[in-house]
Formats: C-alpha cells, structure tokens, sequence
C-alpha cells in the first residue's frame, strides 16, 4: 500500500526537482555569457538569477496547505527564465558573430 507523502516533503522535493532542471541551461549561459560576451553584465544577471531562485525555494517550499495557482511562483520563474536564456542567446550571438568578423 502506498504511502502518502507529507506536503512539505513533495514541496521541498519539487523546489529540488526544478531547481535542477533549471541549472544546465544557466550553467552553460553564465559560463559563456562571462567567457566570450561580459563577465560583469553575466556576473550581475547570475546574481539576480540567484537571488529569483532562492526567492522561489522559500515561497514554494514555505507553500503548505496553499493551492499551486495561488502561490504566485511566476513572479520568480518567468525573469529567471529571461535571464538564463539571455546570456545562452548573447553567447550564441556572439559566437555567431564571430564566424563572421
């Protein structure tokens, strides 16, 4: 007979879960962003990312007994995606723009 999990253990487990599934894609933007576009532009949006993703963890973590469309996560989610995926294109960019120079 299956057991049923605690909210705060799935809550903790899906924070964990997606934080991740967001760290390659952030990984390989910051890393690039700061190699071959501007460390310190790629070294402020990592921090804001940073500090969107801890911002999530503790507002979806600290989610018990709150329906999930109640909880407002996209307020954190949908910048951290502009961010990660602005440093993958200003990478992509700029080694397109390379090819070419």
């Amino acid at each position: 007979m299956p057991t049923v999990m605690p909210e705060e253990v799935y809550l903790a487990q899906r924070v964990q879960t997606n934080q991740v599934e967001q760290m390659p894609v952030f990984i390989v933007g910051s890393l690039g962003c700061a190699l071959f576009v501007n460390g310190s532009v790629a070294g402020v949006m990592s921090l804001i990312w940073v500090v969107l993703r801890r911002c999530y963890a503790s507002v979806y973590s600290n989610a018990v007994g709150i329906p999930t469309d109640d909880i407002g996560l996209a307020k954190f989610t949908v910048p951290a995606y502009f961010l990660s995926n602005g440093m993958v294109v200003a990478t992509a960019i700029h080694a397109i723009r390379s090819l070419f120079v």
